[in-house]
C-alpha cells in the first residue's frame, strides 16, 4: 500500500511501515499508478516518478523541467490515452511515455477546479464557469455544463463510462449522463452537504463510498440508499476524510486529518465495545422484535435497530446478568440483584432474591428459576409472571436448567458442573447422572428429544438407555466436536447450528445424512475476538458475544472475499543491517556473495491486510533446510555461518481465512574461498603436475649433467691430455731405440717437459670439475695468482685489474672454459709476442663479465695462428658459453682480447 502524507510518502507492506520524504519535505497530494505499472506523484510545486535504485529502495525521483511554472499544490493524478495528467489551480500538465512534461491548459480567468479521464474523454472543471472537454489540447465549452458554473466543484467520480458523479462543496452530488447533469438524490442529501462530500470510491459490491469533511463515510446504494456510515464507532479517530481506497480483500483504507485508518466492509460488520459503553463479558444474547437484550458481567443492555447504533444500559439496578429466558417475546432475566420480567418496554421486578438460572418453556409456558435450596416456578399468562410455586432442592444451585415438558423432568447443572435429573413435583428429588470425564459444563440445549450437554473438552448428550452422559455422534465424527472447548451450541433450524469450539465459531449444516462443518469463512470474526455467545436472530442477524465486545453483521451477507494472498520477500539484510534488497523491483536469480558473507536475514510480508497481525508464514532455504518450517505468524527468518553452495529461499503464507498464497523464493550462491575454487583445485593440479615434472625434468639434466660433464671429462682428457701421453710414449720409445743415441738426453727433457704439462692439464681439468670452487671469488684468485706467477717467471710487467667481487653463482662449465679461455689467452701473449707489458681486466658490471687481455708484443699473423689449435679453442669455448669475442692485432700495437659474457 502506498499513501502520500504532508512530508512524503508511506509504504506499508502489510507488516511494517517506511517513510520516504519528498525533495522538499512538502505534502504529497496525488498518486497515480499507470496500466503499465509505473507510478507517479504529484505535490506541492512538484511532480515527478516512483523509481526505485539498485538495491530496490524507492526514490522519489522529480521532473527538473517544472522550475518555468509556477504552481501549488497538484490534487489531481490520472491517465489518459496512455499518458499521465495532473491537475493544480493553475496547469494541467500531461506526461508523455518517454517522460517529458508539458502544459497542456494553463490557468486564465479562474482556477482549474477538477479533471477526470471519464469514457476516454477528458473533462476539466474550471471555477465559475462550468464543464470543459478538452479535445487535442484545445477547451471545448459544454452547454449543459454550465448548471455548474455556480457551484464549487470537489471531485468528480467515473461510476461507469456512461455516468460521472460530481460532488460539490455545498450543493451536494450531481449525475452527468447523456446530455444532462442532474441531482444525485439520496437517503442523506443534507449530511452530505453539512460535512461536505469531498471525494467517492465505487465498491467491489456496487455500492459508492463518500469522504466527507466532518461527518465520516456515507455508503449509499448505486440509487442512493443508505447502506451504512462509518464514523468513530467503526474506529475513526477523526472524521475528516481526504481520501479512500478499497483493496481486493474490501478493507477501506481512510485517509484522516490524524492518519489512517484500516475498516473492512467485507463482513459489514458492526462492533460495541466500551467506547459504544459495553462493559463486562457477555453471558446472553436475546432476539426482540425491536433489537436485542445483552446481559453481561456488568448489566443489562438494550440494542434497538432503529436508532441504529446506540447501545443503551437498562435496568440500571441490575450489576450482573447470570441468565436470560425467552418466551412469547417476553424476557426474564436472572441477576445478582433479582429476577427481572421485561415486555414491551415494562421493567417487573418479580423477586428480589439473587437468581442464579431462569429456563422457559414454550409449550407449558412456565418459567423456572433456581436460587439456594429452591427452584421457583412460574406460568406465564397474558404476559404475567403467575401462580409462583416453590419446588425445594437438596443442597444444589442450578448455573443451567431445562425443563423437558414430555418427561415432566427438569435439567440443571450446579454450580459444581455436576448434571442432574428430577422430575418435577412439590420437592424435586435430583439425582446425579453419571458422565465420563466430563469438565466445565458451559450450556445445555434441548434439540426434539436430544439433550446436548457443551462441555470445555467436547460436546456429549444425554443417553436415556444408560442413564449418563455420552460423547455425542450425532453430527458425525468431526474434531472440532471432540476435545475442543464447546462454549455454545445454537439452533437455527433442524438442518442448521451455530456451534462455537475451541473459542471459534463454525456452523454446521446437513447434507442429506451427514453433517458438514463450514467455519473457513468465519475465522476472520473468531481471530478478531473470541467469542462465547452466538445467536442468529429472526431478522438473520448474527451477534457474536466475547469478554469485552459484541459484532453484529447480517448472516445472509456474510460472504467474505477470499482470495489467495499474494507472498512478497519485503527486505534481505546481509549481516543483519547492511540492506541487499528495499522490497521493490525484480533481483536477478543466482547472486553470487563471496564466502566471506555467511549471515542473511529475510523480512517477508503478504497482501492480505484484513487481520495482518494474524497472517502466517512457512520457509524453507533449500539447499540447507530439509523440510517446510511450522506455519508462523514471524514475518522474518536469519540464517548465519552458511558453507559454499547454492541455495533458494522460499517462503509462502496464508491469511486469517487459511487460504494459502503465492511462493516467493530468492535464490543465491556463496562462493566458496579462492583456496577451494575450481580454478584453485586446476591450479593445485597443474602445480602438482609442475612439481613432480620439474623434479623430474631436474633429476634428468641431473643424469645429463653428469653424462655431460663425463663427456667433457673424456673429451678436455683426450684433447688436452691425450696428445701429451702419446708424445711421452713416442719420446720413451725413440729412447729405446738403437737408432737414436746421441739425443737420447734431449728426449729424456723432452718427456719430463710433456709430464709436467699432462700433469698442469690434468690439475687444470680436476680442479674445474670441483664444486667447492663453484663461486667467483676463487676463481678471481686463481686467475690473478696464475697471471702474477707466470708474469713474473717471465719477468713481464703487467697489471691485474680484477674485481674482487661477482655476485651469484659460478656455474662449473662456464668456470672451466672461461678459465681456459684466460689461461690460453695469458699464454700465448707470454710465450709468443715478445711482450714487455701486459695488461689483465675482468670486471662485471649490469649482468654482463669483460675479460680484456692486451699486450705490447709484436702481435699475431691471424693466419698462421688459425692454422694452430689456440684460437680455435678459443672460439669454440666462448660459443660454447653464449659470449662475444673479439681480436685486435698488429705489429707495434700488440694483441687485445676482449671477451663479454653474459652471466
Amino acid at each position: 500500500m502506498v499513501f502520500g502524507n504532508g512530508m512524503g510518502m508511506l509504504f506499508f507492506d502489510g507488516t511494517k511501515w517506511t517513510f520516504l520524504h519528498s525533495n522538499n519535505n512538502k505534502m504529497i497530494r496525488s498518486l497515480l499508478e499507470m496500466e503499465n505499472g509505473e507510478m507517479y506523484y504529484g505535490g506541492n510545486q512538484e511532480i515527478g516518478k516512483l523509481e526505485f535504485n539498485d538495491r530496490g529502495e524507492p526514490i522519489l525521483q522529480p521532473f527538473e523541467n517544472l522550475k518555468d511554472y509556477s504552481f501549488s499544490d497538484v490534487y489531481d493524478a490520472f491517465e489518459f490515452n496512455g499518458e499521465a495528467y495532473f491537475r493544480s489551480f493553475d496547469y494541467l500538465f500531461k506526461i508523455n511515455e518517454n517522460d517529458q512534461i508539458k502544459a497542456v491548459l494553463e490557468r486564465q480567468k479562474n482556477n482549474i477546479g477538477t479533471a477526470i479521464n471519464h469514457g476516454d474523454r477528458l473533462l476539466v472543471t474550471i471555477y465559475n464557469q462550468g464543464l470543459y472537454e478538452l479535445d487535442k489540447d484545445s477547451l471545448i465549452h459544454l452547454a449543459q455544463g454550465t448548471s455548474l458554473k455556480d457551484k464549487l466543484v470537489y471531485k468528480m467520480h467515473s461510476l461507469n463510462p456512461d455516468t460521472l458523479l460530481i460532488m460539490t462543496r455545498a450543493s451536494g452530488l450531481f449525475i452527468y449522463e447523456g446530455l444532462e447533469i442532474k441531482p444525485f438524490k439520496t437517503e442523506v442529501d443534507e449530511q452530505l452537504r453539512q460535512y461536505r462530500v469531498y471525494r467517492a470510491e465505487t465498491l467491489h459490491s456496487g455500492n459508492i463510498a463518500l469522504a466527507t469533511l466532518g461527518g465520516g463515510v456515507f455508503v449509499i446504494t448505486p440509487t442512493g440508499e443508505l447502506v451504512t456510515v462509518i464514523d468513530e464507532d467503526d474506529g475513526l479517530r477523526d472524521l475528516q476524510v481526504f481520501g479512500l481506497f478499497e483493496d481486493m480483500e474490501n478493507n477501506l483504507w481512510l485517509a484522516l486529518n490524524t492518519g489512517i485508518t484500516k475498516v473492512s466492509i467485507q463482513t459489514n460488520a458492526k462492533v460495541f465495545s466500551d467506547i459504544n459503553g459495553l462493559e463486562g463479558s457477555v453471558i446472553e444474547i436475546v432476539d426482540t422484535d425491536q433489537g436485542v437484550v445483552i446481559g453481561t458481567t456488568s448489566g443489562l443492555y438494550s440494542y434497538e435497530y432503529e436508532f441504529g447504533k446506540i447501545l443503551k444500559k437498562i435496568i440500571p439496578e441490575i450489576s450482573r446478568v447470570f441468565s436470560i429466558a425467552k418466551i412469547d417475546n417476553n424476557l426474564i432475566i436472572a441477576s445478582s440483584e433479582g429476577l427481572y420480567h421485561l415486555y414491551d418496554g415494562v421493567i417487573e421486578r418479580v423477586d428480589s432474591k439473587s437468581y442464579r438460572s431462569v429456563t422457559a418453556d414454550s409449550e407449558s409456558k412456565m418459567i423456572f428459576a433456581s436460587t439456594y435450596q429452591i427452584i421457583k416456578r412460574w406460568i406465564l399468562k397474558d404476559n404475567k409472571l403467575r401462580d409462583p410455586a416453590e419446588h425445594a432442592v437438596d443442597d444444589i444451585v442450578a448455573k443451567q436448567m431445562l425443563y423437558d415438558t414430555e418427561n415432566n423432568e427438569v435439567r440443571a447443572v450446579s454450580l459444581e458442573d455436576e448434571f442432574y435429573l428430577g422430575t418435577l413435583s412439590s420437592k424435586i428429588n435430583f439425582r446425579k447422572i453419571a458422565s465420563v470425564n466430563i469438565n466445565n459444563i458451559t450450556d445445555l440445549d434441548l434439540v426434539e428429544d436430544r439433550l446436548f450437554i457443551s462441555a470445555v473438552n467436547g460436546l456429549y448428550e444425554y443417553d436415556r438407555t444408560t442413564d449418563s452422559l455420552i460423547i455425542t455422534d450425532y453430527f458425525g465424527d468431526h474434531d472440532i466436536l471432540n476435545g475442543n472447548q464447546i462454549f455454545r451450541l445454537e439452533e437455527v433450524d433442524e438442518n442448521s447450528f451455530w456451534v462455537v469450539a475451541d473459542k471459534h465459531l463454525n456452523r454446521l449444516e446437513k447434507d442429506g445424512e451427514n453433517w458438514n462443518v463450514i467455519n473457513r469463512p468465519f475465522k476472520y470474526l473468531s481471530r478478531f475476538f473470541e467469542p462465547y455467545v452466538v445467536l442468529e436472530s429472526d431478522h438473520q442477524d448474527l451477534w457474536l458475544g466475547s469478554d469485552s465486545k459484541i459484532i453484529w453483521l447480517k448472516s445472509s451477507e456474510y460472504n467474505p472475499s477470499i482470495t489467495p494472498p499474494i507472498t512478497r520477500i519485503s527486505t534481505i539484510f546481509l549481516e543483519k543491517d547492511s540492506l541487499f534488497y528495499g522490497g521493490f523491483g525484480e533481483f536477478d536469480d543466482n547472486i553470487r556473495f563471496p564466502y566471506e558473507q555467511k549471515e542473511f536475514r529475510f523480512e517477508f510480508s503478504n497482501s492480505s491486510y484484513l487481520a495482518s497481525a494474524l497472517n502466517q508464514y512457512q520457509f524453507q532455504l533449500e539447499g540447507y533446510d530439509d523440510v517446510w518450517s511450522d506455519w508462523r505468524k514471524e514475518t522474518r527468518k536469519d540464517y548465519t555461518n552458511l558453507m559454499e553452495g547454492s541455495y533458494t529461499f522460499k517462503v509462502r503464507s496464508k491469511d486469517v481465512f487459511d487460504e494459502i498464497g503465492t511462493e516467493a523464493s530468492f535464490a543465491f550462491v556463496i562462493l566458496p574461498p579462492w583456496y577451494r575454487t575450481w580454478w584453485a583445485y586446476l591450479l593445485y593440479t597443474f602445480t602438482i603436475a609442475g612439481i613432480l615434472y620439474m623434479a623430474y625434468k631436474i633429476r634428468v639434466n641431473q643424469l645429463l649433467r653428469v653424462e655431460r660433464i663425463r663427456n667433457n671429462i673424456a673429451s678436455d682428457l683426450h684433447d688436452e691430455v691425450s696428445a701429451t701421453l702419446s708424445s711421452i710414449s713416442y719420446f720413451a720409445q725413440a729412447i729405446q731405440s738403437d737408432k737414436v743415441k746421441k739425443d737420447k738426453d734431449r728426449f729424456v727433457k723432452l718427456i719430463a717437459n710433456s709430464a709436467g704439462d699432462a700433469k698442469e692439464k690434468i690439475t687444470d681439468i680436476v680442479w674445474a670439475i670441483n664444486p667447492e670452487h663453484d663461486d667467483w671469488q676463487a676463481f678471481l684468485s686463481k686467475c690473478r695468482r696464475y697471471a702474477s706467477d707466470l708474469l713474473e717467471s717471465k719477468n713481464m710487467k703487467y697489471s691485474l685489474k680484477i674485481d674482487e667481487y661477482i655476485p651469484g653463482k659460478l656455474d662449473m662449465q662456464l668456470r672451466q672454459h672461461l678459465w681456459l679461455i684466460f689461461k690460453e689467452m695469458v699464454t700465448n701473449a707470454t710465450r709468443h709476442s715478445n711482450a714487455r707489458q701486459l695488461d689483465v681486466i675482468m670486471n662485471y658490471e649490469a649482468g654482463q663479465l669483460k675479460l680484456v687481455v692486451q699486450d705490447d708484443g709484436k702481435g699475431i699473423e691471424i693466419d698462421k695462428v688459425k692454422k694452430g689449435n689456440g684460437l680455435v679453442n678459443i672460439q669454440k669455448r666462448v660459443d660454447l658459453i653464449g659470449g662475444d669475442i673479439t681480436l685486435k692485432t698488429s705489429d707495434g700495437f700488440g694483441t687485445r682480447w676482449i671477451l663479454k659474457v653474459s652471466i
